[in-house]
């Protein structure tokens, strides 16, 4: 009698690759275990080497998965072919070039079970369950199984040796956020953002009169972590956040906003008690974690335990922001007039700016929107439904 099988879908990311090694780890003895990817020509190069270190890690090939109508798995193909970009119903290739890729395999090929990276936070494990309703009941949760949050799995490939893709480290796009253990005020009580994503609570904002204010916790991803040190006479302490952070630096007569990359040592931030943490020191780490904040539309303001008062997330959709694709144009010129000359030659209006649809070689170079929210790297197999 033949081993059964269990597909699973790699899409270059952490929390997928950590799928793939749990389920050789679980299954490996018992089932025929299948690692699959759907490349696309346009991801970073860099992914390739984080696959070859993955496939090296887990002991099992990855093989790949490929639209036949799409051999290049260039998503420029596909907007070419199709004569269509984005819209609401959002972009072509990821149909293209990820599910009609899974089906094809699934028809070709036998699994009885399959592996995703869903993980262990709140909302993947509710994509999770939709996922089952809707698509198929044949998932194995290996990572909700074992309680793996994306962080989680970033800290297992860290400790793995192995390089998290470049893609992670570039800036595209940063967040105003903070790692899960950081501790912030609401109305019930100081809570961490392990504690409350997904949650809607009370923070206390900057505002005078009545501070309080609804606030939805909200992560944003994975991205590189800076350590702030702080003193307030004997006591020191350590907030782990990104670089783009937004602060309130000073004193209660003088104050303005900073970010954390443009923090100084002995800058004072401002507190709601009026005693201010002085910084000690800034500290760009090697690491790349899962990021929280609050989206706090009014005041766009919260209060850290220790009363520090400190920005908060807004963030926007990344494909019609011009933050991001002026990002793109500073990051990858190259990348960014193709797309330019592609999408006004197909008639997509890309980007949009000042509450008007444009091309992208209409943008202005210093036009910007708002703070960008995190790229999710792991456009996987089933992105469509996140």
């Amino acid at each position: 009698m033949s081993e059964s099988v269990i597909a699973v879908w790699f899409s270059c990311g952490a929390a997928s690759a950590v799928a793939a090694k749990k389920t050789v780890e679980k299954y490996g003895k018992t089932h025929t275990v299948r690692v699959i990817n759907n490349p696309v020509a346009e991801e970073d190069d860099d992914n390739i080497r984080f696959k070859d270190d993955v496939e090296a890690w887990i002991g099992v090939p990855i093989e790949t998965a490929i639209n036949r109508n799409y051999p290049s798995c260039s998503a420029f193909d596909v907007w070419e072919k199709r004569q269509y970009m984005a819209g609401p119903q959002g972009a072509p290739c990821t149909g293209e070039l990820k599910k009609k890729a899974r089906q094809q395999w699934e028809r070709e090929n036998h699994a009885d079970y399959h592996v995703l990276g869903f993980t262990a936070d709140k909302k993947e494990v509710k994509r999770h369950s939709n996922f089952t309703l809707t698509e198929r009941d044949n998932v194995i949760p290996v990572l909700i199984d074992e309680g793996l949050t994306k962080g989680d799995c970033f800290r297992i490939i860290q400790q793995a040796g192995i390089d998290l893709p470049r893609i992670y480290h570039r800036g595209y796009p940063n967040a105003n956020c903070f790692t899960g253990e950081t501790r912030f005020l609401t109305r019930k009580g100081i809570v961490s953002f392990n504690e409350v994503v997904g949650e809607t609570v009370e923070v206390r904002t900057g505002e005078k009169g009545n501070p309080w204010r609804e606030a939805y916790v909200e992560s944003f991803g994975v991205q590189p972590i800076v350590e702030i040190h702080l003193k307030r006479g004997q006591k020191k302490k350590v907030i782990r956040t990104t670089e783009n952070h937004r602060w309130f630096r000073g004193s209660e007569n003088e104050v303005s906003e900073v970010e954390t990359k443009d923090l100084s040592l002995d800058d004072k931030l401002v507190t709601q008690d009026a005693h201010p943490w002085v910084v000690e020191e800034i500290r760009y780490t090697s690491e790349a974690e899962q990021v929280f904040c609050v989206k706090e539309p009014v005041s766009k303001t919260f209060t850290l335990e220790d009363n520090i008062l400190t920005g908060n997330c807004i963030g926007c959709v990344k494909s019609s922001s011009p933050t991001y694709w002026n990002l793109v144009r500073e990051q990858d010129p190259e990348v960014f007039k193709q797309r330019a000359e592609q999408s006004r030659r197909i008639g997509a209006k890309l980007v949009r700016y000042k509450g008007q649809r444009m091309f992208l070689d209409e943008l202005p170079e210093d036009a910007k929107g708002g703070p960008l929210k995190t790229l999710d790297v792991e456009c996987g197999s089933f992105c469509e439904e996140r």
